[in-house]
Formats: structure tokens, sequence, C-alpha cells
């Protein structure tokens, strides 16, 4: 017998709220990974993804940043502190690629395998310490070195017990076999060995195809980089196929996947026009929410409403405490969509504003940073960058918008390393940083002197569409 429902069911659940699967209703996920930290990790692969509009996850050696000096496996320059950190601003990911990469360590034959477990799970520690002393923000995803037989050796579970999340491997052989990551129920998983050919554009038309859900490559930071230039180049120049893809750090990418696990759509109501709702999150308990004393899981996850006609998007706001904050809307294809970090708050949808515009508060950071090779601390780049943090404050709105200029002593628009002009230029998302955003510039190396006058002006926008702005000469 077929299951009966009230005659009012259409109509009060027509427009039920959905978590999308992944961030903006994208259909698959692009995962982008280097390791082994050569300067190409910097000097290549991070400008292709800027110039194209991908987003990198570089796995890092971090025992140079923190007892300085090489490491033998790979031959220096490496990224300086400041580079890293430049790329963490610009959206991508910073992770583990181990503390050191002792292959006794990983693929040796222990005598006491708890000892050897013990090691494994003080260097991982050590790498996400010293990580977030580059970074200030914590990581939960790692890829070890000589990473062909992590998933036997237990390694992914030591990795779960101090913290990560998301610990990965490569296949030596065969085909890619995931159809969908597995996160946190399964603590490694096996990715596609591209073994540095780089073919992302074949691959990912391969997987969207077969109807898989994402597409992880790794590749090394330092190897056929042309390849890589011209897949990305190829990957962007396809509008139906980016329409299909959220390219990603593996960062955001778990985060997104555990928010959206376990956080509940509850209380659903229509009432006066009103559309009103609980979203609420609870991790497991042995799922961790906090390292460092800050919170991981602030990944805003995209909430869906189907069956809406087009027109002018409907109000949405949160509520806690009393307090209504609006959240930036917008409609596609008949559905209404909004971001918003899951907490324990009140989700109100209104036809009508509920509250005034407010307007936001803009405030400016400024820091002059020594640039320095970690192997042997000898400056590079001039020995100079300024470090520019723009923060958006307004309680009463989701601030959706952060622009930066910056201008020379001549009244000249100051172009970045890689060729673009800092003007009303739009800051990348960064969720770690959760009302901040940032850059870094290199005054010498772009022909400056040191003590170079700038005027920076720096802009925010919230979800009423109101900007303020900040002007500050240095």
């Amino acid at each position: 017998m077929a299951p009966s429902f009230p005659k009012d069911w259409f109509p009060q659940y027509m427009n039920y709220p959905q978590i999308c699967y992944y961030r903006h209703a994208r259909r698959h996920l692009l995962l982008l990974t280097t390791d082994d930290d050569n300067y190409m990790i910097y000097s290549s692969i991070f400008k292709s993804f800027e110039r194209y509009g991908f987003k990198l996850s570089a796995g890092i050696i971090v025992k140079p940043y923190v007892e300085g000096g090489p490491y033998p496996e790979m031959k220096p320059p490496y990224p300086s502190e400041v580079e890293l950190k430049e790329m963490f601003l610009a959206g991508h990911s910073i992770v583990a690629h181990g503390y050191n990469h002792d292959r006794e360590l990983w693929q040796g034959s222990w005598a006491d395998k708890e000892e050897g477990y013990k090691a494994i799970a003080e260097q991982l520690t050590k790498a996400r310490d010293g990580i977030f002393r580059i970074t200030g923000h914590p990581i939960i995803s790692t890829w070890l070195p000589w990473s062909l037989d992590h998933v036997n050796r237990g390694h992914g579970e030591v990795a779960r017990e101090v913290g990560y999340v998301y610990c990965a491997q490569r296949q030596p052989r065969g085909e890619f076999h995931h159809w969908e990551l597995d996160v946190p129920s399964r603590s490694t998983e096996v990715f596609q060995n591209t073994r540095d050919v780089w073919d992302v554009y074949d691959q990912v038309t391969k997987d969207i195809k077969a109807r898989r859900l994402y597409t992880h490559l790794w590749g090394h930071g330092y190897l056929n980089t042309d390849n890589l230039e011209e897949n990305l180049l190829k990957l962007s120049e396809d509008r139906d196929m980016m329409g299909f893809l959220w390219s990603t750090s593996v960062e955001r990418a778990v985060r997104y996947i555990v928010e959206r696990r376990y956080t509940r759509i509850e209380d659903w109501s229509v009432e006066d026009g009103l559309w009103t709702y609980r979203l609420s999150m609870e991790l497991p308990k042995d799922l961790r929410g906090e390292l460092y004393g800050r919170r991981i899981y602030n990944m805003p996850l995209t909430i869906c409403h189907p069956n809406l006609e087009g027109g002018k998007p409907p109000y949405v706001y949160t509520e806690e405490g009393g307090e209504l904050t609006r959240l930036r809307s917008w409609i596609r294809d008949g559905k209404l969509y909004y971001d918003v970090v899951p907490g324990d708050q009140r989700v109100i949808v209104s036809p009508e504003p509920l509250t005034e515009p407010s307007t936001p508060e803009v405030k400016l950071y400024i820091d002059e940073l020594e640039v320095r090779r970690p192997c042997d601390g000898e400056p590079v780049r001039g020995g100079y960058a300024i470090q520019i943090i723009v923060e958006g404050v307004d309680p009463k709105a989701q601030i959706i918008e952060w622009k930066l200029t910056v201008i020379d002593g001549d009244g000249r628009y100051y172009t970045d390393h890689l060729g673009r002009e800092i003007k009303d230029y739009k800051l990348p998302v960064n969720d770690w940083l959760d009302n901040r955003r940032g850059k870094i510039i290199y005054p010498i190396e772009r022909g400056y002197r040191k003590d170079e006058p700038f005027t920076i002006i720096c802009e925010v926008v919230n979800a009423h569409g109101v900007g303020a702005s900040v002007r500050e000469t240095i």
C-alpha cells in the first residue's frame, strides 16, 4: 500500500532545505595535490594554479622550517615561510607530507610495532605544530612520504588518533576505484597515481563521464610542469566542464564533507510566509572539534531550497541569541541558495526584509616580514615583504566581499609578481580566516625601495550590499 500524506504535505515541504553535496551545488570535486617542497611548488605549480583559477594542496616536509637545513631526499631551495603563507592566504592548503622524509621510519620493519607507531604519531604532531606556526591555523589532512602502503601498515589509524581526519596515499597500479570520499569513516584513501603525468583534463573527463563524485590527482612539484600548464589551460577554457567542478583544497573539502555529514535540519516550519528551521551540527565523540584552541569546522555549507520561480531572492537570516544576521542569497535554475556555517542556529527565509541595512566596519592590519630561505637563512626576494590583512566586521550581515587596492608613491597601481594589477582586487576565499582576507607583496623584488611609500585602500561589502573602506599610507 502506498504511504498516505496529509493534504497539505506538498505545499508545506516543496521548499524544504537541502544541504548541497558540494559547495555551491557543484557536482564534481577536484583535488590536486603535490609534495616534496622543492621551490618549484611555489615558483611554477602555485603560479599556474593562480593563473587558471584552481586550488592546490601543497604537502611539505616540515623539519627545515622548524630546525633549518635541507633534508637529504630533496635538493634545496625550498619555499620560504612567507611564500607558504602567501599560498595559504590565496586559498590553497599547506599540509603535512611528514616532519621528515626518513624512508626507514615510514617503510622500515620495526622490531617493536608499538614503538614505530609512537614515532609516527610524534612525526605527525610535530608536522602539524610546524605548519600551525607558519599559517596560524590547524590542519586535519596529510599524505605521508613513501606512500605506497600506508593502508596495510596502519598509518591512517595512527593519524586519526592524533587528530587528522584524512590520510591519503597513492595507488601504485590499477584504476582509480573510489566513487566518493568517505570521511571520516575511512581514515585512509587510495587515490589515482598519475606519477607526475598531470593528465588533469583527461582524468576529470573520464571521472565525470563515469559519474564519479571526485577526482584526486597527485604529482611532484618539480616534474612535467609543461603538461600541467597545458591541462589547466584546457580545463579552464571548457565552460561546460568547469560548471561541474568544485576545485578546492583538501582541507576545505574534508571539512565540508564532515560538516555535511553531521549537520541536521530540524523543526521545519512554514507560517505567515516565513520558512524557518534549525541548523545544528553534532560531531561524534572521537572527532575533535578544536585544535590549538581554534574551531576546526567553520566551513560554510551551501543550502538549497527547490521549487522557486525566478526573480528577486528571498531574504535569508540566521538567528542566534535573538539577533538576526543577514546572509547573501541567490537564485539559480529555480532554486534558492545561500551559505551558512553550521552551529546551532535558527535560519529564517522571508519574502520581505526583517532588518534595516547595516554598515560594516573595516579594519586593516599591515606587517613587514623578513623573507629568508629555510635551508640556510639567506634572504631572498629582497629579504622583505608586506603582509596586508583586511577584516570586515558586521554582526548584522554576512561579509561577502573583500577588495584591495595598492598605489605606489607615483600614483601607479602596484602589480604583483603574477602580473596582476592590485586595483579593486578581490581577495580570495579562505574560511580558516573567518572574516579576514589577506595578501602578501614583495616591493623590493618589483623594483621599489624598502622605504617606498604605498597607499593601501581596502573595502568590504556586506550581504545588504553596503560597503565600507579604509585608506592608509605606509
